[in-house]
């Protein structure tokens, strides 16, 4: 459960940054924020900048709310309701808890990279509204990059722990 702990720590850490953040950037952000760019990185969507702070909000608290909360509701799950490879020996009784708790894992881990994800978005977004960059893709493309990799690294990871039933 280490592991876990680690990862939920992570996540909650970057829930406390992403409130300083917005604390930090709010004042400095026009009454008018540019919210929505298309592929090209021009601006075709906007909002108030209370709207704006409150997307952020919401969709910050959602994340964590997620991630860290299944891996508190896993336990309570029934089998069905998990979707894994050979789940019938992972999920087995003498198995079940070490198993759910590796998850879990996965799963905080994956919800704080998606989270950190988020967080540089609205940087990136907040960057363009003070003039700092002209076009959002120079860092969104690079850092969607990242994220892809991120995630095909979890996704592998995870699958490669799970294949194999042990003898």
């Amino acid at each position: 459960m280490n592991s876990y702990r680690a990862g939920a720590g992570l996540l909650l850490a970057l829930v406390v940054v992403s409130i300083v953040h917005i604390a930090v950037y709010y004042p400095a952000l026009l009454a008018v924020v540019a919210s929505h760019f298309d592929l090209n990185g021009k601006v075709n969507g906007t909002m108030s900048r209370e709207a704006f702070v409150g997307v952020y909000a919401g969709v910050v608290a959602i994340m964590a709310v997620v991630f860290y909360g299944i891996g508190l509701l896993l336990p309570v799950l029934p089998n069905s309701s998990i979707n894994m490879p050979h789940k019938d020996f992972w999920l087995a009784q003498e198995r079940r808890s070490a198993t759910l708790e590796s998850v879990a894992a996965f799963l905080v881990w994956i919800g704080a990279a998606t989270l950190l994800f988020i967080m540089a978005t609205i940087h990136i977004t907040i960057m363009f509204q003070l003039g700092q960059i002209s076009n959002i893709n120079i860092l969104l493309y690079p850092m969607l990059a990242v994220y892809f990799v991120a995630l095909t690294t979890w996704t592998l990871l995870f699958v490669r722990k799970f294949r194999n039933i042990a003898a």
